[in-house]
């Protein structure tokens, strides 16, 4: 029995709207038609979470619903395992039931899938990879519950933007996917189904956005493969030759064709033709015939071979061919409207000289870097605009007068602020006791500028701002790709100390 006050819990959203219908906060209709195969509105699952709206089309091996979890009494996404050419919903309108006998079996085998991708996905923790909270078996069936995300989908976003966009938008979106497909190929697991549909922008708190890579293929692939029926599971334009055929030799190249069409789409505005109609005649046109630059047109040539021997064979062999084909920075690039600008990089510590605290530095007579900044000589520098003094290395790392050294350290995100608490307590750096981890919009004004932070690891650095709205994560900025995460306090980040401000 559900309480009277969830209720009053609209679907489309979770706000408490009353009796009232539409919603007046999202406009959604409860009462609007919805299809035989749908789970009746609030219906309650594992106890814990209450059933809502349906995110995007129902696909033909599940449905996704906005779901609200009623322990942590926020929204997650709910996938629903129904492949509806083998099983439909009972009179019961919760159970789900295979169509015959003969179905039933290849409905257990893909069920045997979805829940082994469901364990897969559970081992990944990367902030470009969707999160799994819980997957649990129910109703005959089976469901995963994920993290919800606000944005649109990468499909979506090319759609608005007229079915392409400028590549250094293109290959600054793509390179975190890519980032995600690395730690996925790390745990030995395929995505097999990479493509925009399949991208998702997700709008952060303060105005960023994280691509984030939704719904593996692989047991839809399994599924296509025991029932000798390729052609449902292959998303034509983006599937390898080798993913055509049970004996197919599939790999990182796999994934890694598949990533490159999502991106050769993105700065053509053309799908590349199916893999199994370039085998006789290749009648893909080279990206730079569209007007891309010949690095990117080169880089994603060697990445959609149709052999895969002569494919690019690693995530990171292909980002190394990505990276700033162009190099503008983000400023300059039209990103979703969720984007935040660029920061930059720096990092170091070393041992302090004297017991100052919160003095001004004395001006150096060093020309200004980049125009920005004001090396100090000590290790640190002065942004001018804003006032603020950085350490040029990230910490664990020295500065040796012209570039950091040594490994930089990576912290839990409580860890990075006790570190610089016991930096202070020590005897501070450059001969201060007052550093701090940035705020994220201090960490968000830092330009990137490689003269001023020579060395400085490419990856994520922690702010000290912790999510309003999840007290289990806080902000972090990655300075190569300049975007603003929403990272779990248990990742491990870098971090860069500043003083002064506030």
């Amino acid at each position: 029995m559900i309480k009277h006050s969830l209720l009053a819990l609209c679907p489309g959203c979770f706000t408490d709207k009353g009796s009232a219908n539409p919603c007046p906060h999202c406009g959604y209709d409860e009462h609007a038609p919805r299809g035989p195969l749908v789970l009746p509105h609030r219906t309650l699952l594992n106890g814990q979470f209450l059933i809502g709206r349906v995110l995007g089309k129902p696909g033909g091996f599940g449905i996704t619903y906005l779901g609200w979890d009623l322990q942590l009494q926020t929204r997650v996404a709910i996938k629903e395992y129904l492949p509806r050419d083998l099983a439909g919903r009972g009179v019961d309108r919760s159970t789900v039931e295979a169509h015959s006998s003969e179905d039933a079996a290849l409905f257990r085998f893909g069920l045997e899938q979805f829940v082994r991708e469901a364990r897969t996905l559970a081992q990944l923790d990367h902030p470009n990879v969707v999160r799994v909270r819980q997957f649990f078996e129910a109703n005959g069936t089976a469901y995963l519950v994920m993290d919800y995300y606000e944005g649109l989908s990468f499909a979506e976003y090319l759609e608005q933007q007229g079915g392409r966009v400028p590549e250094e938008t293109a290959v600054q979106l793509m390179l975190p996917i890519l980032d995600g497909l690395r730690a996925v190929h790390a745990k030995g697991f395929l995505h097999r189904d990479v493509k925009p549909q399949n991208i998702y922008l997700a709008k952060t708190d303060v105005g960023g956005v994280r691509p984030i890579l939704l719904d593996f293929g692989a047991a839809r692939q399994a599924m296509g493969e025991r029932s000798r029926s390729m052609s449902v599971v292959i998303s034509a334009g983006y599937a390898p030759f080798e993913q055509y055929s049970r004996k197919g030799k599939q790999g990182p190249w796999t994934d890694i064709y598949a990533a490159a069409a999502a991106l050769y789409q993105a700065v053509t505005g053309v799908v590349p033709p199916e893999a199994t109609d370039r085998i006789m005649e290749d009648e893909l046109k080279l990206a730079s015939g569209f007007g891309v630059s010949q690095g990117l047109s080169d880089a994603l040539r060697a990445a959609l071979a149709v052999a895969p021997d002569s494919r690019i064979q690693s995530v990171q062999m292909f980002q190394t061919a990505l990276k700033r084909p162009a190099s503008p920075s983000i400023s300059q690039t039209e990103v979703p409207s969720t984007s935040s600008s660029i920061p930059s990089r720096a990092n170091n510590t070393r041992a302090p000289t004297s017991n100052k605290q919160t003095e001004a530095p004395a001006a150096a007579s060093a020309e200004l870097i980049e125009g920005r900044y004001r090396d100090l000589r000590d290790g640190t520098v002065i942004d001018v605009r804003t006032g603020l003094q950085w350490m040029r290395c990230a910490l664990g790392q020295t500065w040796d007068g012209l570039a950091c050294k040594d490994d930089a350290q990576k912290f839990d995100w409580e860890s990075a602020l006790a570190a610089a608490e016991s930096l202070n307590r020590s005897g501070g750096y450059a001969g201060y006791r007052d550093w701090r981890v940035p705020t994220i919009e201090e960490l968000k004004e830092l330009r990137y500028c490689m003269k001023a932070f020579q060395g400085s690891p490419d990856s994520a650095f922690w702010s000290s701002s912790p999510n309003a709205d999840y007290s289990g994560s806080a902000w972090s900025v990655h300075f190569y790709y300049g975007y603003v995460y929403d990272s779990l306090k248990y990742y491990q980040r870098y971090v860069r100390l500043v003083r002064g401000g506030q």
